[in-house]
């Protein structure tokens, strides 16, 4: 199925839309086109402060403010400077830090030490010398594949998560990321060697361009773009680290906006709306709260008793496939509570869970249905990874 990741300015922002074969918005994201993130960039800090009572120090990569480090996640230090003797990290300490979470309010923001560099396939991480594949790879000979192909090129230093999008990869392709991602660890080392407090050594790059190392080779058919300078900033980035994909770049008229074209607005609008309509004429009510988000799903009509159990059956059906859209789309996380239409029949009820798990697996944030319980309430859980839309479109 054809999908399109259209991008264009909006307001100040830059405005990423996933769009299916219906051009129905499947996600959204939004970057801020003044504030640039600071996460996953890797600095040379200068070791300020240890808190021993909290296990942790406070890092100046020259910026106004510090930022945090914690002791009990830096198993692996890079120095460029070591002032003090033995292992320890001691103030005046040069090290080599990367950003994990941006300053947010009063809140510093917060470093580690064992870093990672992200490739459309595969990550390159510090932290452990091993192969990890993706849960979300579930057939075993593929996850054969992949350990095999990779695990030759772990080292003592580092090692490699397979991401979801490697799935069916060629070799050649896996192959070639996994070899300049090595290289890319190489050259920040020996530059780290050079560097001082405060001078930056690796950009992740912008995120509206990080993200299109999210999707797996075959997921998205067009990436189309109108306006020329953020098309020629993505067409370099992939035509140095992704030459096999700019082929499904498209530079549209300037003059005609895609927010406009595809009535972005309009179906963002409709994804904040409390009520979802069903074809069958039954909807689906969405209450986001503090704790969790509860999902109600309503007939909306009165039956006769020869038709109430097929009916209630197939809304059920319906609405599956419609929550399993709209946790996506609305970006919802956390616990969600799915109360559907009473059933009877145990084998009604297996086919309803079977088909949400069908349904939720091909979300790309790892979804997981947990069971009915007694009450015919279905449990789901979905990983937090950024805002939910209502939050994120209210900014």
């Amino acid at each position: 199925m054809s999908k399109k990741l259209v991008t264009t300015r909006y307001n100040e922002n830059i405005l990423s839309a996933l769009l299916d074969e219906k051009e129905r918005v499947l996600e959204v994201h939004l970057f801020s086109g003044e504030v640039e993130t600071d996460i996953g960039n890797i600095y040379v800090g200068t070791v300020k402060t240890i808190k021993k009572n909290i296990q942790s120090a406070f890092v100046d990569i020259g910026k106004s403010d510090n930022v945090f480090l914690s002791l009990l996640e830096s198993k692996n230090i890079y120095y460029a400077k070591k002032v003090g003797k033995g292992q320890a990290l001691v103030p005046g300490d040069e090290i080599l830090i990367q950003i994990q979470k941006d300053a947010h309010k009063t809140k510093l923001a917060k470093a580690i030490t064992d870093f990672c560099l992200t490739g459309r396939y595969v990550v390159l991480t510090t932290d452990k010398p091993s192969v990890f594949i993706s849960s979300k790879i579930t057939e075993d000979e593929e996850r054969l594949r992949l350990k095999t192909l990779i695990k030759n090129y772990v080292s003592k230093s580092y090692g490699f998560i397979v991401r979801t999008n490697c799935s069916f990869v060629s070799d050649d392709l896996v192959v070639d990321e996994v070899r300049k991602l090595i290289q890319l660890y190489e050259k920040i080392l020996k530059t780290l060697a050079f560097r001082s407090t405060g001078q930056r050594i690796y950009t992740q790059g912008s995120p509206y361009m990080t993200l299109l190392k999210d999707f797996h080779e075959d997921e998205v058919t067009d990436y189309i773009y109108d306006d020329q300078n953020l098309y020629s900033e993505v067409e370099n980035f992939l035509s140095e680290n992704h030459p096999e994909i700019v082929h499904k770049l498209m530079l549209v008229d300037q003059e005609m906006s895609l927010y406009n074209y595809f009535n972005v607005q309009s179906k963002i609008d409709k994804l904040l709306h409390k009520k979802v309509w069903l074809k069958s004429g039954a909807s689906i009510i969405i209450e986001p709260t503090e704790a969790l988000t509860v999902i109600d799903v309503n007939t909306e009509k009165t039956l006769s008793k020869k038709q109430v159990e097929e009916t209630i059956f197939n809304t059920n059906m319906e609405a599956a496939e419609e929550i399993a859209y709209q946790l996506r789309a609305r970006n919802i996380s956390g616990i969600i509570i799915i109360d559907f239409i009473d059933m009877t029949d145990p084998d009604d009820k297996n086919k309803l869970m079977q088909k949400l798990r069908y349904l939720t697996s091909f979300d790309r944030i790892k979804t997981t249905v947990i069971d009915m319980t007694a009450l015919g309430l279905v449990e789901v859980t979905r990983k937090k990874i950024k805002q939910p839309l209502s939050e994120l479109w209210d900014n």
